[in-house]
């Protein structure tokens, strides 16, 4: 198979335009190359190549190249999406990230380096591009200013600079090939799942100006309800600049000291240790004396520890702060344009999601604060209605399938398989011990008619499920409890985990399998299942989490791709016909916005949406598939539920409105 190059020069990104008019387009394949300027020459080049079985395409930031193609010549997109399709597309940015996740230079949802084409390239041959700089003035931000100049008057510079670009991705993946080819299991894949997630990052979410002002206003009240009370605590000073007459009050100072005093002696009354900062925990396990000036944490987990009720409302006020000045500014700019999330990749196969850079604006839309009212503020535009997609349970599910590869049972995926809520069935073992679990027929009943206490086991069930599954110990546990607001104690923890692995006695020997292939250095290079991905892993607990989160990444992936692709490709499909784009994705979840109106329509898309979610996601896991929850809603939040008329058609979730 050949492989050819190429890179797309555009205009400048606007937010109206995130995917700008291509101007030119340089390749090479090793032998030959060249600039083409927009135009049907450039359009017929780009699909010949599309349709050849026979050329792999590559680019550095490949799926901006074929977004700003596809936006130039819509005709295309079709073709676009079979070259992804069959595995023809490769990226030698994720190439380059897939590398640093085999051999470890990439850990957790870190980054150690850039992965721009001018750094690359650097760091591959410790020399620059060749040809023009890439500086303000170069022709990297100027190429607008040719496209209705006739090529042949082109400067030689604006020429040289895209032609360069093409041979130095060419180079970087000549090289990538020649040492670390064996590294490489997934990157076909992981490159279309990067066009996809870069047309959600085009679309973004709007914004309703009524919901933004009104979650404003209710967090300057409350910042304004609590603040005398911090202010007489010594908690809050005023923050002046200036002097004398100039000198004028700008805001507020959050005093550290005064709050970690409160919190030592909390903790001193009730015979607890106050719980350390992440510096201090690592001073703490470095054998290191700590000082409590510096590495006791006054964070809301602390607070919550502490069971203080002064310090949670101080900790009520710096979030609502948080929401003011990081949340609400951002907003209030999506009434008119899109709010967009950056995607990448992470070691664990999972997407990141950050604000993406300028002029786009967003935020990180795969994590939005769990804030009531947050979420809320995003609508959908006009004439359309979200619906949202949903895995059930998916950790549970790949979890099971890999106890069922890996030990060759799974007790939790047999309960998944038999129709029964995991929750619950745990919810069984907390109540009734791990020796004695109550029965799920009664239990089930009592939750039907509303029984407290299964009710709270139900809930409580949920964190034990999706934490211990990682080998998380009982102390970790507790922490992560507290910074959701919740308090266990150290007993209770261990008695839940206890009771967890009673209900499912493949975890132990699951754990046992991931030590064995750990080894005693503490690190080793995994292969993960059905992508072969290659992985070093460090610790006992990231190798039990990222085998069963990998499936879960890869799944979700596959189903959003052939989802993306059916809505902009199949004319044909109910996803497509109700003019169906996605708009968010959130690690399971898919957010897209549909045509509203017609309710009949809009069955016909959601059994769609449905039915392709889970044969792709289900794929991967034959032994214990899942189920796709799909709901329609007027606006965005964790509090959406499926709502029927009178007819049983699923309707949009209109909340509290």
């Amino acid at each position: 198979m050949k492989t050819l190059a190429w890179d797309a020069e555009t205009f400048l990104i606007e937010r109206t335009r995130p995917f700008p008019p291509v101007v030119c387009l340089s390749w090479c394949d090793g032998e030959r190359g060249s600039v083409i300027p927009h135009g049907e020459t450039l359009r017929d080049f780009v699909a010949r190549r599309l349709a050849d079985p026979e050329v792999r395409l590559l680019g550095h930031n490949l799926a901006y190249d074929h977004g700003v193609l596809a936006a130039s010549y819509p005709e295309l997109l079709p073709a676009i999406f079979a070259a992804y399709k069959s595995g023809r597309c490769t990226d030698t940015q994720i190439t380059q990230q897939l590398i640093d996740i085999a051999v470890g230079r990439i850990a957790a949802d870190d980054r150690v380096r850039g992965y721009s084409l001018a750094g690359l390239y650097e760091a591959c041959f410790d020399e620059p591009i060749p040809g023009p700089g890439k500086g303000a003035g170069s022709f990297r931000f100027r190429y607008g200013e040719l496209y209705d100049v006739d090529f042949a008057d082109w400067p030689a510079e604006a020429i040289d600079y895209s032609r360069e670009d093409s041979i130095a991705t060419l180079r970087i993946h000549d090289l990538q090939e020649e040492k670390a080819s064996h590294l490489l299991r997934d990157d076909a894949f992981q490159t279309y799942s990067s066009f996809v997630l870069q047309l959600i990052t085009a679309q973004g979410m709007r914004t309703d100006p009524a919901r933004v002002a009104a979650f404003k206003a209710e967090q300057l009240a409350l910042c304004d309800a609590l603040r005398p009370e911090l202010i007489e605590a010594g908690l809050l000073v005023p923050d002046f600049k200036g002097r004398g007459v100039e000198k004028k009050q700008v805001g507020w100072i959050k005093k550290q000291a005064p709050a970690r005093d409160r919190i030592v002696a909390t903790c001193a009354e009730k015979g607890i240790e106050p719980l350390l900062t992440d510096s201090g925990e690592a001073t703490k396990r470095a054998g290191k004396p700590t000082d409590p000036e510096k590495h006791t944490s006054i964070d809301r987990a602390a607070c919550v520890w502490a069971d203080d009720a002064l310090m949670l409302r101080r900790a009520d006020y710096v979030s609502a702060e948080k929401m003011l000045n990081t949340y609400v500014p951002v907003l209030e700019l999506g009434y008119e344009l899109p709010i967009t999330s950056r995607y990448g990749l992470a070691a664990t196969g999972r997407t990141t999601s950050s604000a993406p850079r300028e002029p786009l604006i967003g935020t990180n839309l795969q994590n939005s604060p769990r804030k009531p009212g947050v979420r809320e503020c995003y609508v959908p535009r006009a004439g359309k209605v979200f619906m949202l997609g949903d895995f059930s349970g998916a950790e549970m599910h790949t979890l099971a399938q890999v106890c069922e590869w890996r030990v060759g049972y799974s007790t939790l995926g047999d309960t998944l398989r038999a129709g029964r809520d995991a929750h619950l069935n745990t919810a069984r073992y907390l109540l009734g011990g791990a020796s004695t679990p109550l029965d799920y027929g009664d239990l089930a009943l009592r939750l039907l008619q509303g029984d407290p206490e299964v009710k709270q086991a139900r809930q409580d069930s949920k964190p034990v499920n999706f934490g211990f599954g990682g080998r998380m110990g009982a102390a970790t546990f507790v922490k992560t409890q507290l910074k959701e607001g919740k308090r266990w104690t150290l007993e209770e923890a261990k008695t839940a985990r206890n009771a967890w692995l009673a209900a499912y006695p493949e975890m132990q020997p699951y754990f046992e399998s991931c030590k064995a292939e750990l080894g005693p250095s503490g690190s080793c290079v995994v292969e993960l299942y059905w992508s072969k991905r290659l992985r070093k892993v460090r610790g006992l607990s990231t190798i039990c989490n990222g085998f069963f989160q990998a499936l879960t990444a890869d799944g979700a992936k596959k189903a959003i791709n052939e989802v993306v692709r059916m809505s902009f490709c199949e004319p044909e499909s109910a996803l497509a016909r109700s003019h169906t784009y996605p708009v968010n994705f959130v690690h399971d979840e898919l957010i897209n916005e549909t045509d509203d109106g017609d309710v009949d329509a809009m069955q016909l898309v959601a059994a769609e949406f449905k039915q392709i979610m889970e044969d792709e996601f289900n794929e991967l896991i034959p032994d214990y598939p899942t189920s796709v929850d799909v709901v329609f809603a007027r606006y965005w939040s964790k509090s959406i539920e499926p709502v029927h008329d009178s007819a049983g058609r699923l309707i949009p979730w209109k909340g509290g409105s």
